[in-house]
């Protein structure tokens, strides 16, 4: 649940059971060196303008070094190792990444026979009138068209998202939008 629905309920107890101390330590390990995972539950008293320290943060670059390994470890058992994992469990993870239902962003203008192994990422604030969006990230391994051979990895992280771009669309749909876009740009580029 905590991949396919991104569900922080779930985040939150797996942060519990492993721990943050030992998830930031497998980061720093692997090259993550910008990633730090300060709580479990992202706090919901986030307004719009909070620094970057007050949560959880990561770059899309490491990310995208995270899927690379991952990717890697289904099929050399060095790479599985380092992650701390087995080429199985690696390739589990890929699955799972596979089943996410949230498909708005990086596979929503691909064909749906295209394998997209992603993880959707929203941050929420508080605002004066409720909740808003802050940022609408999507990372993912794109396969070829067998189902089994990376095309590529692709992270995008938008931030700070207006309310209303100046075309006047909402600022959520116009991040979502251009994740979809940039996907299937690159898509088109580098398929087969």
């Amino acid at each position: 649940m905590m991949i396919i629905v991104s569900d922080n309920a779930s985040t939150g107890t797996i942060a519990e059971m492993v721990g943050l101390d030992a998830v930031n330590a497998l980061c720093q390990s692997i090259g993550m060196h910008n990633t730090m995972h300060r709580v479990g539950m992202p706090p919901g008293n986030l307004k719009r303008d909070h620094p970057v320290d007050a949560s959880n943060a990561t770059t899309p670059a490491d990310v995208g070094l995270l899927l690379d390994l991952l990717q890697q470890g289904t099929h050399d058992e060095a790479v599985a190792r380092k992650l701390g994992s087995t080429t199985e469990l690696c390739q589990l993870a890929i699955d799972i990444l596979s089943w996410q239902k949230l498909r708005q962003r990086l596979p929503a203008m691909l064909p749906g026979n295209v394998k997209v192994a992603h993880k959707t990422g929203t941050g929420f604030v508080v605002e004066e009138n409720g909740t808003g969006i802050r940022n609408n990230n999507d990372a993912g391994i794109i396969y070829a068209n067998d189902g089994t051979t990376p095309l590529f990895i692709l992270t995008v992280y938008t931030e700070h998202i207006p309310a209303e771009v100046p075309s006047g669309l909402p600022g959520n749909y116009a991040a979502t939008h251009l994740i979809s876009q940039l996907c299937r740009t690159t898509w088109e580029a580098l398929r087969e």
